[in-house]
């Protein structure tokens, strides 16, 4: 059997469609660059607080990680559907520049400055720095 080269697959993936096992017809659409944001329509509430907490947890850059799987470990259980929407869309830009304007290390872009979300996890963030933090466990 013969696999797909590279620019089979890449091909198969600008066309926004992906299938996978058991995913047929996934629909990427675009955010910055070259980043895919796979479109949720119809998400459910528990389904998307389950993986935001999840992607919480598993962002690459341990930093981030903790801040992060802390912050959603203590907060999103009290968000409704619009503020988890824009957590999700947080999630959506660079580790580094998450903990980096939690942080106050950097002025935060305009298009997040009215952000409740980003303002509670400042404030999350900055309760934080004399603590050591650890993963919170998962249930």
């Amino acid at each position: 059997m013969l696999k797909p080269s590279f620019n089979q697959i890449n091909s198969l993936v600008s066309r926004n469609f992906l299938h996978l096992k058991g995913f047929v017809g996934l629909r990427f659409i675009t955010t910055k660059g070259d980043l895919k944001r796979v479109d949720r329509e119809g998400e459910t509430e528990e389904s998307l607080r389950a993986r935001l907490k999840y992607q919480s947890r598993k962002r690459g850059i341990l930093e981030t990680d903790l801040l992060l799987s802390n912050f959603a470990k203590t907060r999103l259980d009290k968000y409704g559907v619009s503020d988890l929407q824009e957590y999700d869309r947080l999630l959506d830009e660079p580790d580094w520049d998450i903990l980096y304007w939690s942080s106050g290390e950097r002025v935060v872009p305009e298009q997040w400055r009215d952000s409740k979300v980003l303002k509670e996890l400042s404030v999350y963030c900055r309760s934080q720095r004399d603590h050591t933090l650890r993963m919170p466990d998962l249930f």
